[in-house]
């Protein structure tokens, strides 16, 4: 299966995320549909190691962070822009953090992952290909396109698994750790829990 490793976002943000489509509706993209807007922390891939990955979540300990929506942006670069995205502010250090604890225990029992470096950004659409005149104007909009800002507290971490389909890919959420974590014991009939 198809997995990675996220936080998912209220509905209130995935609201007024969803809203700039409407600002870019010409725009030569395939949108993340509302529901599916998250932030990923790790992009596992095609694995069949999925209950250890469940081990390693639930042996993380971390605390609660807030976060905030900052600025619209293109990913990875202006010049090489592939998403359109929103970054993040706040505790942006402690998802780093998380990431790379996640990581190092992903290392060690041998799991791989996408070791991309993490940034803090949650993506809106995949652009399309884009003429010089386009992205020159594209970029123009970003810079001075006002986003805005809604903080929220991560309450949750997903191991989510991704199907992709013709008509985009569909998530379902393998397991809940909801934030914080007294005890971080989980059974298997309930959430696990987990510090951040």
């Amino acid at each position: 299966m198809r997995l990675f490793i996220s936080i998912p976002l209220p509905e209130n943000v995935r609201k007024v995320l969803a809203e700039v489509k409407r600002d870019f509706l010409e725009l030569p993209a395939k949108w993340v549909e509302e529901e599916n807007l998250h932030l990923t922390l790790i992009f596992i891939g095609e694995t069949d190691k999925a209950s250890e990955i469940t081990n390693v979540l639930d042996s993380i300990k971390y605390k609660p962070m807030n976060l905030e929506t900052s600025i619209l942006t293109l990913f990875p670069s202006e010049e090489k822009a592939r998403l359109l995205a929103v970054n993040l502010a706040g505790k942006v250090e402690k998802i780093s953090s998380l990431v790379e604890e996640i990581k190092k225990k992903l290392l060690e029992r041998k799991i791989g992952f996408d070791e991309k470096p993490f940034h803090s950004h949650i993506t809106l659409a995949r652009l399309k290909q884009l003429r010089s005149g386009e992205k020159e104007a594209l970029r123009q909009r970003i810079r001075a396109y006002t986003l805005p800002k809604i903080g929220f507290e991560a309450t949750q971490i997903d191991l989510v698994e991704s199907r992709l389909t013709p008509a985009g890919p569909v998530y379902k959420a393998l397991k809940n750790y909801v934030l914080p974590n007294p005890s971080r014991k989980s059974s298997s009939n309930s959430p696990a829990l987990l510090s951040l």
